[in-house]
């Protein structure tokens, strides 16, 4: 199926409303969540790259490229609180 597009059916009602109701009350706060969530392993990465390898705790630079990439979120929290240097 890739490539289908999907044309939404759903008409206006007479008030002018499209009538669109979001089925689970909970949909806009976990979007926000994974957005910072996505945010922070970006910001991360990002601090990850700039920093040279001589100043990295624990773990060599590859190693860390490894945990960033393939744990996400993990990798972010332990590069923030265990990796990367102390900011004066």
């Amino acid at each position: 199926m890739a490539g289908c597009l999907i044309v939404p059916t759903e008409r206006p009602s007479k008030n002018g409303s499209s009538g669109v109701t979001p089925s689970n009350p909970f949909a806009l706060s976990s979007a926000l969540i994974a957005l910072a969530a996505l945010g922070f392993w970006g910001y991360c990465l990002v601090d990850f790259t700039r920093t040279d390898e001589r100043e990295m705790r624990m773990f060599s630079k590859p190693v860390w490229m490894l945990l960033l990439v393939f744990t996400n979120l993990l990798g972010a929290l332990m590069w923030f609180v265990g990796g990367r240097p102390q900011r004066r």
